[in-house]
């Protein structure tokens, strides 16, 4: 019999966690939480960090992943190319091999007029490089034809550019699993990051067959990672 554990019940101002610099308070937990909520950056960026953190150090893949936050500095305050160039200064992307994750939402557009907003729909850009000469920018998105490439083409034209002298980089999209109502995008994205950082692989084909299998065979997938982060966070906070 499984034995009921009580938890603290927080509120949504109360403060939770803060794990390598993400912080969560009660109503980014009441996210999780919910099987119907969509998830917002302290969410994602909880996973990312703990994801980076069961990594062993001595992987011979560079995994890296970057915060939602950071990639909307990226996309709308890095405007000339001596910002670009500081920035991805810091990514380390010259290690070979190496997998950049990014997480990507519809805010995530240049644009003069822009403000800071809830974004209505995640998708996941693999940046996938084996060797400085042989570099691969993968979208699996959801939802198909969500937008969300017009995001992703911004984001993989700058780091090509910055990080590997391509001018014009193709994004090539996946065939990725499609979500089954219009909250769990996020969580999509999370167990597509989950199960690419145990892949050794550096083909797309290899990546989108573990997807496709690992969605297939658990089809609650969505409802177990939501626990699963949720219990992480509360054995986290003691």
């Amino acid at each position: 019999m499984e034995k009921h554990i009580e938890r603290r019940k927080y509120g949504e101002t109360d403060f939770v966690l803060n794990f390598n610099d993400a912080v969560i308070y009660g109503s980014d937990l009441a996210l999780l939480q919910s099987q119907s909520a969509w998830l917002n950056d302290a969410c994602i960026n909880f996973f990312l960090e703990w994801t980076k953190a069961q990594i062993p150090q001595d992987d011979p893949i560079n995994f890296q992943c970057m915060d939602p936050a950071v990639t909307s500095f990226f996309v709308h305050q890095c405007v000339d190319s001596d910002e670009i160039e500081d920035f991805v200064s810091g990514l380390n992307l010259q290690d070979s091999p190496c997998k950049l994750f990014i997480p990507v939402n519809d805010t995530m557009v240049e644009s003069t007029s822009w403000q800071s907003r809830r974004g209505n729909h995640w998708s996941l850009l693999v940046v996938a490089k084996q060797i400085e000469s042989n570099v691969s920018f993968w979208h699996f998105d959801s939802i198909t034809n969500s937008g969300n490439s017009i995001a992703v083409d911004t984001i993989a034209r700058k780091l090509g550019k910055a990080c590997f002298a391509m001018d014009l980089p193709i994004v090539i999209e996946a065939d990725t699993p499609q979500q089954s109502n219009g909250y769990d995008c996020g969580v999509h994205v999370l167990e597509a990051i989950h199960i690419f950082t145990k892949i050794s692989a550096m083909d797309l084909q290899t990546h989108v067959k573990e997807l496709r299998r690992h969605v297939q065979d658990r089809p609650r997938f969505c409802q177990e990672r939501r626990k699963a982060i949720a219990e992480e966070i509360f054995m986290l906070a003691g």
